[in-house]
């Protein structure tokens, strides 16, 4: 039986709160909007990236 996507992330935001005693970020948890799905990095793909500093790109950005 699947568990609807809603139901999963309340579940997931339950979990997290009951687990660290903090339901803080309970609320904000369950109105997470959808995650969009990627494909996995190839071991190629992956070497390429680290090469060209990719992750360096995306944190920088993140901090400002």
């Amino acid at each position: 039986m699947l568990i609807p996507e809603s139901d999963r992330r309340g579940l997931i935001a339950g979990a997290i709160a009951q687990l660290t005693d903090n339901n803080t970020y309970h609320h904000q948890l369950l109105h997470v909007e959808k995650v969009t799905p990627m494909r996995q990095w190839s071991a190629r793909q992956a070497s390429r990236l680290k090469k060209s500093d990719y992750r360096q790109g995306y944190l920088g950005q993140r901090l400002l």
